[in-house]
């Protein structure tokens, strides 16, 4: 019943006009009249998952695009991909989401992603002509990839719920990743194909400058920009680096770079970027907050062990019970931020599908890839709002443009799941 109560005033708050942190945080100040949350909690949800698990990594990342663009080290780095593929019309969005799998194949934390990629790969979009809630959705799709893609920390994990094989559960979460991946990219050629969007002009006259200069001039330019990437995604991959040791490592060696290599920054201008990063962070911070306290909230109230009982009295066939537990993640991802909600039905699902001689790696693999699509969603989804510090759009105009490849999503999964027969080889 409280549970009702807090997503009714949540969306008659919304209806008022108020801001999203106002209406977040009103409605979930009931649970404090049911003695649900104390203080102490309240200090460990604001503390603990709002500022070190989500926002140092993406304020770190944030400041580090901005001086990474600034400085002009980005265009290197587009450059290079420039050289091979700029022919191809959708060479730009193209370049942004292999960037963004890049960053999702070396870091557990797809809100850090999001905001790595995004702080890129967003601002040459737009200069490149291209739609900003377009450029933006894109990106964040494409960074919602980081829990399939090996080595998976949430996949690690379901394996050692489930006692399932380790090398299979991540083949077939790398699997279903590539075929997101090649679905956005389709997305994309036809939504490119349809609006004739970017400056195909501006892009031509690009790659052939890059052409006449050739590869290993485009390649030495770029070098020590290369270098950097390289470094701290072998960091991430090896986990010696944390995101936010990455972001700081980030921010140094850019700033390093474009003060005493290329030269293309002042200290001033530096600080100067830090400082106005720092205080359009703080409302994304507040959002966070909000946005984490009301997913800790809602986990409180006991709602995952209610969806397992639901789903365990639907023992008696796989799919539907698959079909089920697909259904109430979609909902319960738009406002529980934590994997939780996966790491229980997994304890449930894997003993059905022996029992009912179901095909447990597809339907983890399909849970998964529909629990990242709650980073996207409101009201708690972390990517979208690391997406809107970072382009200054709305979530309205960045949905809008989103719900083509969500619903493209969402439909991949479920078909993983349920017919596991489609892509058995892989098993």
């Amino acid at each position: 019943m409280i549970i009702i109560i807090i997503l009714a005033m949540l969306f008659i708050l919304s209806l008022t006009g108020l801001s999203l942190f106002s209406s977040i945080f009103a409605a979930s100040w009931i649970t404090f009249f049911d003695g649900l949350v104390t203080a102490s909690e309240l200090s460990y949800y604001a503390v603990t998952r709002t500022i070190h698990e989500d926002g140092i990594p993406i304020l770190l990342f944030i400041i580090a695009g901005k001086i990474i663009f600034s400085g002009g080290l980005a265009m290197k780095i587009s450059d290079l991909l420039n050289y091979f593929i700029g022919r191809l019309k959708i060479f730009m969005p193209l370049s942004a989401v292999l960037v963004t799998v890049l960053f999702s194949s070396v870091s557990d934390s797809s809100a850090s992603v999001v905001a790595a990629a995004g702080s890129l790969c967003y601002p040459l979009l737009v200069s490149a002509g291209y739609d900003k809630a377009f450029s933006a959705s894109i990106i964040m799709c494409a960074g919602i990839l980081t829990y399939l893609i090996p080595p998976s920390t949430p996949l690690k994990i379901m394996t050692g719920l489930s006692y399932l094989n380790a090398g299979i559960c991540q083949r077939v979460g790398l699997f279903l990743g590539i075929i997101l991946t090649v679905a956005l990219i389709i997305y994309i050629y036809v939504y490119c194909s349809v609006t004739s969007d970017g400056d195909q002009k501006k892009l031509s006259e690009r790659h052939e400058k890059i052409k006449s200069q050739g590869f290993f001039a485009t390649l030495f330019d770029g070098f020590w920009v290369f270098a950097m990437l390289v470094v701290v995604s072998i960091g991430l991959m090896t986990k010696f680096l944390t995101p936010s040791r990455a972001g700081a490592v980030c921010v140094l060696l850019g700033s390093f770079l474009t003060l005493r290599i290329y030269k293309t920054l002042t200290l001033e201008k530096i600080i100067n970027l830090i400082r106005d990063t720092m205080l359009n962070i703080m409302a994304l911070l507040i959002v966070l907050f909000a946005a984490n306290f009301l997913s800790s909230c809602i986990e409180e109230l006991g709602i995952l062990n209610i969806i397992t009982e639901i789903v365990e009295g639907f023992d008696s066939n796989f799919q539907t019970a698959t079909l089920l537990t697909l259904g109430m993640l979609i909902i319960l991802g738009m406002f529980a931020e934590s994997l939780n909600s996966v790491y229980m039905l997994v304890l449930v699902i894997v003993p059905m599908a022996f029992r009912l001689g179901g095909e447990p790696y597809h339907a983890l693999a399909g849970m998964l890839g529909i629990r990242s699509i709650g980073l996207l969603t409101p009201p708690v989804g972390v990517g979208l709002f690391a997406m809107m510090n970072i382009s200054g759009l709305t979530m309205i105009e960045i949905l809008k443009k989103s719900w083509v490849p969500l619903i493209i999503y969402i439909i991949i999964c479920f078909m993983f799941a349920l017919f596991p027969g489609l892509t058995g080889f892989i098993v």
